[in-house]
């Protein structure tokens, strides 16, 4: 990993490459689960333009020594009190039956969002986000989306609480529509 100076911010970068799984320890490296990844992050001198890229690539260790590649972004902006940010992935896995034999291609999932939040009154932080997933992009419909609002209060140095309400929809037969409402404290020591 390391840092290079790029236009008027830094570009992070992180790469790295993993053994795999399979191999017994202190014997030949005998497996083939290899895997490869990779992020870059540019943020500018202010820290409030934030652009991110990520790539994974890898075999899983299972029987079947399936592969799953992911390719991912996201974007985080921010003015005044306002920050905004999403993300979108893309993940191809190898399709394996109810045995797990690899039956030739792959699932394709995707999902992404985006959330704003306004640091308001500083302690409350209220904010909206959308989710959107789709399992499987190849076939049918299947997406299902979550539209959540909800703030936060910094009670006291240390502890939150946190309340949002999701509302959740599907496009899989048999999704039956719903929402959430949930509240927590979160204390930090």
């Amino acid at each position: 990993n390391g840092t290079w100076p790029f236009l008027h911010g830094d570009l992070e970068y992180f790469l790295y490459a993993g053994n795999g799984k399979g191999a017994a320890p202190y014997e030949q490296d005998d497996n083939k689960n290899k895997a490869i990844g990779m992020r870059l992050l540019f943020a500018d001198k202010l820290e409030r333009l934030k652009l991110g890229a990520s790539f994974f690539r890898g075999r899983n260790g299972n029987d079947a020594n399936t592969l799953q590649q992911i390719a991912a972004g996201d974007v985080e902006l921010r003015l005044a009190a306002v920050k905004l940010q999403g993300e979108a992935t893309m993940n191809e896995f190898d399709r394996l039956d109810a045995k797990g034999v690899f039956l030739g291609w792959q699932r394709r999932a995707l999902g992404a969002y985006v959330q704003g939040s306004l640091e308001a009154w500083g302690r409350v932080q209220p904010f909206a986000r959308y989710d959107h997933y789709d399992p499987d992009i190849d076939f049918g419909k299947d997406a299902e989306t979550d539209a959540t609002v909800g703030f936060n209060v910094n009670v006291m140095k240390g502890v939150f609480l946190k309340m949002e309400t999701h509302v959740l929809r599907g496009q899989a037969p048999g999704f039956i529509p719903y929402e959430v409402f949930i509240a927590s404290v979160a204390a930090g020591f």
